[in-house]
């Protein structure tokens, strides 16, 4: 078995997930994330969800820093996905390896007592036989007492919506602080409010909740009461 626990931020669907991590982290191509996903809708007889605290280090060990009062629970959705020998090639010759090193760019406050700042996360990944992952009691082997069956479908549909934007000035002009809204479609290094994007503050060290988007929450003893 390959068992791999990742997060799912906030602001991202699960199968965004997958796709940033296969690619951010495990290094695949647009066509393996792809296949792993369709792959997941296929079993999804072997889909659930459950609550659970035991998580990897590496994985919520930003979380852990900044609420170590608060017991961290987490959602899980245990995905399945069962690969031919066709598929297997589309995951490179690293990943068939019994071992092999992956390195992320990350946030590494609160992992080893670190304090904030990005650093790079060396992981090194083992392929275990089923009979070594039970002896290990590795998390999502065997469904859990009191897991729910998920069943997740691939469906397409049309969807209409409106997009609304607040620009700092119309187009080909200049804004109140200099700077100019042209056809390049890129992100300014400030709002239309005049404050840096968050992720300068990411870039810095500060726990901003994402580069672009995203919301902070500040949850305390005398909130939670």
């Amino acid at each position: 078995p390959r068992i791999v626990t990742f997060i799912c931020l906030d602001n991202e669907t699960w199968t965004a997930a997958v796709g940033r991590f296969c690619q951010d982290v495990l290094c695949l191509g647009e066509a393996a994330a792809t296949r792993l996903l369709r792959a997941c809708y296929e079993t999804s007889n072997d889909t659930y969800m459950f609550r659970s605290s035991d998580i990897p280090n590496t994985v919520c060990h930003h979380h852990a820093a900044v609420a170590e009062e608060v017991p961290l629970v987490y959602d899980v959705l245990r995905c399945c996905a069962r690969l031919n020998k066709t598929d297997m090639l589309l995951l490179g010759p690293n990943l068939l390896q019994d071992t092999f090193l992956t390195r992320q760019t990350t946030q590494l406050h609160g992992l080893g007592g670190q304090g904030p700042g990005e650093g790079t996360l060396v992981r090194e990944w083992a392929w275990l036989s089923r009979q070594k992952a039970r002896d290990l009691a590795v998390s999502g082997l065997h469904r859990p007492q009191g897991a729910v069956g998920v069943k997740i479908a691939l469906e397409t549909s049309t969807v209409n919506s409106l997009l609304i934007g607040i620009e700092s000035s119309t187009p080909l002009k200049q804004d109140f602080f200099g700077r100019h809204h042209g056809p390049d479609c890129t992100s300014k290094e400030v709002s239309v409010f005049g404050k840096r994007k968050w992720r300068d503050y990411r870039h810095a060290g500060e726990d901003a909740p994402a580069d672009l988007g995203g919301l902070r929450v500040s949850v305390n003893g005398k909130n939670l009461n």
